[in-house]
């Protein structure tokens, strides 16, 4: 059975359908959800010259996670929320790998 369910969101309503799925698959299993926003960083630009920029987007990834979370929480699932920087797909895997996530 699956312990760790990984959901990569942009947070926009394109993502309920993946975590209303983890959230059913959490109440029937116990299992922990990981929502996991990932920043694109842009090439070629040093990460510090854009740091306000990042960190605005930090910020309201947050919120975000935080809003996506409240379902979890509210009926006592167990929900983690991560934000990383980087290229999508290669920051999405890096971290399943990274977390021991089997879903």
């Amino acid at each position: 059975m699956f312990h760790r369910i990984l959901v990569p969101v942009d947070l926009t309503g394109k993502s309920l359908a993946a975590v209303d799925m983890a959230y059913e698959f959490a109440v029937q299993t116990g299992a922990e959800v990981i929502l996991l926003h990932v920043i694109e960083t842009i090439e070629h630009v040093q990460f510090e010259e854009l740091n306000p920029f990042y960190s605005r987007l930090e910020n309201s990834a947050r919120k975000g996670l935080q809003e996506f979370s409240e379902r979890f929480v509210s009926n006592k699932l167990r929900v983690d929320q991560a934000v990383v920087y980087g290229r999508r797909s290669k920051e999405i895997v890096d971290f399943a790998i990274g977390n021991r996530v089997d879903l």
